[in-house]
């Protein structure tokens, strides 16, 4: 009820301005009505809150959950959860995630992986590493054997869990230097 059709501009939204540019010559411009912002309306008794407007400035926050094993690239969408507007749908909140770089590992899809250096002796008489992986347990990488520069070894079940199936491990994939 507090919301009138605009007197100026007849509820179309646009004024009809003729102005006289010469004896004879008459410009005629169609321009967005100034009363009514172009809607037609008029609010008549504007809420002190939103002064007319229908909304109101506010902030909220999101707690995002990251599921295990999510892919660079992945989106996480809030459907409907952006900006309100009377006159509009409201829009997605989308966030694109971004995998940062590690300093020991690096990810190749559902694998892991890493160099390790190795001296001299370790690699022609064994060795035994400690490694920390990203979830805070140690995997034990070990040889008893010789082990040459550039050979890649496989320790199954330590890469990164597959998404929406987090039983599903990948590999952890370790290249030697010597």
């Amino acid at each position: 009820e507090d919301v009138k059709r605009c007197g100026a501009c007849g509820g179309s939204g646009v004024r009809v301005v003729r102005q006289q540019i010469a004896p004879g010559f008459v410009q005629q411009m169609q321009t967005t009505c100034e009363e009514c912002g172009g809607k037609g309306k008029k609010v008549a008794h504007k809420c002190p809150k939103c002064k007319g407007k229908k909304v109101q400035s506010g902030s909220e926050t999101i707690t995002v959950d990251v599921e295990r094993g999510v892919p660079d690239g992945h989106e996480i969408v809030y459907e409907q959860q952006a900006d309100e507007n009377p006159d509009m749908k409201s829009g997605d909140i989308k966030f694109k995630l971004r995998q940062l770089p590690h300093p020991l590992f690096r990810r190749d899809g559902k694998n892991l992986k890493m160099k390790m250096r190795l001296s001299l002796k370790e690699a022609l008489l064994g060795f035994e590493r400690k490694v920390p992986h990203l979830d805070g347990h140690v995997v034990t990488v070990s040889d008893s054997g010789t082990t040459q520069h550039g050979h890649v070894r496989k320790v199954r079940g330590e890469g990164m869990p597959e998404h929406n199936f987090p039983s599903s491990k990948g590999d952890l994939l370790v290249e030697f230097e010597v």
